[in-house]
C-alpha cells in the first residue's frame, strides 16, 4: 500500500515465538508446527500441540469452518487436562 511492502508473519515463521525469548514464561500454541521449527524453539518455552483427538477433530484443513465446533470442544478438553 502506498509503496510499502507487507508480508504475513507466517512467511518468517509460523509462530514468531523467538521474539518472546527472555520473558519469564512463554507458552506456544501451535496447531501444526513443522518439525524443523519445533526443534528451533527455545527449550524454556512450553509448546502445546493438538493431541490425537484434537488432530482428528481438525482433520486435513485447519480452515474448515464446518469443523470449528468440534475443534474448539477438543481444544477445550485438552486444555483442561493440561497442568502447566
Amino acid at each position: 500500500m502506498n509503496g510499502s511492502r507487507y508480508m504475513d508473519g507466517g512467511v518468517r515463521t509460523r509462530t514468531n515465538a523467538d521474539l518472546a525469548a527472555g520473558h519469564g514464561r512463554v507458552v506456544v500454541i501451535a496447531p501444526r508446527m513443522p518439525l524443523m521449527q519445533r526443534d528451533a524453539l527455545d527449550p524454556a518455552f512450553t509448546l502445546i500441540e493438538p493431541d490425537d483427538a484434537a488432530m482428528e477433530a481438525i482433520g486435513g484443513n485447519v480452515s474448515d469452518a464446518g469443523r470449528w465446533t468440534d475443534v474448539l470442544a477438543a481444544a477445550e478438553r485438552q486444555g483442561r487436562e493440561l497442568s502447566l
